[in-house]
């Protein structure tokens, strides 16, 4: 495996890496934002 092989893996790696980290960042978020929703208009309701 020459170095360039291993530069371009790196690179795909860091790349894919960087999306799923902000796809899982985007998810999360999207959860909380819903919890806190939730919470807001069941507090409303009560």
């Amino acid at each position: 495996m020459n170095l360039m092989n291993l530069n371009d893996i790196v690179n795909y790696l860091r790349f894919h890496l960087k999306n799923l980290v902000l796809w899982t960042a985007f998810s999360v978020s999207l959860k909380c934002l819903f919890l806190i929703l939730n919470h807001i208009t069941s507090k409303y309701n009560s």
